[in-house]
């Protein structure tokens, strides 16, 4: 799924624990009636912000993650997330991640 839409906002990376970083984006849609969503960067991907700044318009890649969570007491709750793996700058430059190669060379 992609989004196109402006950064408002470019939130602090925080560790959720030793293995775990996360990084949100607030962004407007274009749209009559413009929509502000929090997008969420995990770990690695998290470097993908650091040539992103607020008011520059981008193409986001996103997946959606929910779930449900019981509170406390006993009404079920749904959550979705918007987790992007990629984002493009809409002039054309495009950022994207590889993974490292975990491949070991042998001499």
């Amino acid at each position: 799924m992609r989004l196109r839409a402006k950064i408002k906002k470019i939130g602090s990376p925080r560790q959720i624990d030793t293995n775990f970083m996360v990084q949100s984006v607030i962004v407007e849609t274009d749209e009559k009636e413009p929509q502000i969503f929090e997008i969420e960067f995990y770990n690695e991907k998290i470097k993908l912000l650091k040539s992103f700044s607020k008011g520059q318009e981008v193409l986001f890649h996103i997946k959606l993650k929910g779930k449900e969570w019981i509170s406390p007491d006993h009404k079920a709750i749904y959550l979705v997330n918007f987790l992007a793996w990629r984002a493009e700058a809409i002039n054309g430059q495009r950022k994207k991640v590889r993974p490292k190669s975990k491949s070991k060379r042998h001499i």
